[in-house]
C-alpha cells in the first residue's frame, strides 16, 4: 500500500478470524503492528519516519468491541 505523503510505506491486511491474526503475528514478528485505530502510531510513523512493514487490523475480530457486565465476573471491555 502507498502510504500518504510523511508515511514510510507499509502492507496494510485486515485479520480475518483470531487465529488468523495470530497466523500472521507469528510469522511477521517485530515488523508488524497491530492496528485498531491508528492515531498514534501514524503520529508515531510519520514523526519518525519508518515504521513497521505490516499493519495488522484487528478492529472488527469478534470482541474486540464488546461491553458487557457479568454481577459476578465484573466488566469486561474489548480492546477497541
Amino acid at each position: 500500500m502507498l502510504a500518504r505523503p510523511g508515511l514510510p510505506d507499509f502492507e496494510y491486511i485486515k485479520a480475518e478470524s483470531s487465529q488468523d491474526a495470530f497466523d500472521w503475528i507469528k510469522e511477521k514478528g517485530d515488523d508488524l503492528k497491530l492496528l485498531m485505530g491508528g492515531t498514534d502510531l501514524f503520529i508515531q510513523m510519520r514523526d519518525k519516519g519508518e515504521g513497521p512493514g505490516y499493519l495488522l487490523d484487528i478492529k472488527d475480530l469478534p470482541g474486540m468491541q464488546e461491553i458487557t457486565y457479568d454481577k459476578e465476573q465484573g466488566i469486561k471491555i474489548g480492546a477497541a
